[in-house]
């Protein structure tokens, strides 16, 4: 398409206009680096530029935008605050708890209500969440229900040691998200692996999800078009997200069994149990018993040892008193 309008147009002017363009943007980059917000998000200082990090903010809010139908959907499944009171009973009678389960006009509508409010607490959350990522932890990455260490690993900002930059702040927003995500009725907010399209594009600095929680923020004048996605159509989506979620499969150590079995056990049990949180605590449970006998053992050690050194002091104490009484008996 753009060779097409090149054509038409000529290719003196296109090139013209791309030259003009790419100056402009220049200029803004500049004017944005050596200024105030430019050395607060340390632009220069990680090699990137403002438009950059507005193009990594635009895909990252892209490919997560989904989340935000998809949490609502599922909350709504679950029924959330409807209940029987907000069934419409039949003439001279009282609702019983079938109209839950049968089509119902009184708790379709509390239902539609429900998943309307659900998708607001949902970009909300996701909003505060990812401006106080960026503000405060100055790294690149949108949270919403959903992997702070490897996103910051595929950044590449994690050092040889496994730290990285603003860590600690990280992590408190990660958690503090967690807490605003349940306050608000929907489900634990935390660091998304679509954050990765961001990376890949070239995000590095908060300014990214930035211009996430920015996105999040229109997205708050569209709810009533949000809250009509059906759910058959969010469905292509989160196989997306599965695939994207397996690729870190390849880092399991699959010749070390006591992390194969528990890791594998983990992935098996989210989709079985219908239940993330099971499938965690089969894995961990498992991890735990797998290397029972090892931590027995090295207790054990870790005792004879420390009885040991006891032993040599009080030996110490007992042949410094002996020389001392001998000094004096002389």
């Amino acid at each position: 398409m753009g060779g097409e309008l090149c054509g038409r147009m000529g290719s003196r002017l296109c090139t013209k206009l791309a030259k003009s363009w790419s100056k402009m943007e220049q200029g803004l980059n500049d004017v944005v680096s050596k200024s105030k917000v430019g050395i607060y998000f340390k632009i220069e200082a990680r090699k990137s530029c403002f438009t950059r990090e507005l193009r990594a903010g635009t895909a990252t809010f892209l490919t997560m935008a989904y989340i935000i139908t998809v949490n609502a959907t599922i909350l709504t499944d679950s029924g959330g605050t409807c209940s029987v009171a907000d069934c419409t009973a039949p003439a001279n009678q009282t609702a019983s708890s079938d109209c839950m389960f049968k089509p119902n006009d009184g708790y379709q509508n509390c239902l539609a209500k429900t998943k309307s409010d659900l998708i607001v607490a949902t970009v909300l959350s996701s909003m505060i969440g990812s401006f106080a990522m960026g503000i405060l932890a100055n790294l690149p990455l949108g949270l919403a229900p959903g992997t702070l260490y490897t996103m910051a690993e595929i950044g590449g900002f994690v050092d040889d040691e496994g730290n990285f930059e603003g860590e600690y702040l990280a992590y408190m927003v990660d958690a503090g998200s967690t807490v605003v995500g349940s306050a608000l009725g929907v489900s634990p907010i935390a660091t998304f692996v679509e954050s990765s399209a961001g990376i890949r594009e070239g995000g590095r600095t908060g300014l990214t999800a930035v211009v996430v929680s920015l996105y999040f923020l229109v997205a708050l004048f569209f709810t009533p078009i949000l809250a009509s996605v059906p759910p058959w159509a969010i469905g292509p989506s989160l196989v997306m997200v599965g695939v994207m979620m397996m690729k870190v499969v390849k880092d399991i150590n699959w010749e070390n069994v006591k992390e194969a079995v528990p890791a594998f056990v983990t992935i098996l049990l989210m989709p079985l149990t219908y239940s993330i949180a099971n499938g965690i605590i089969g894995g961990i449970g498992l991890y735990v018993a797998l290397n029972l006998y090892d931590q027995i053992v090295w207790l054990i050690r870790w005792l004879i040892k420390m009885r040991r050194m006891v032993v040599n002091e009080q030996n110490q104490v007992t042949a410094t008193a002996g020389v001392d009484n001998v000094v004096q008996v002389i």
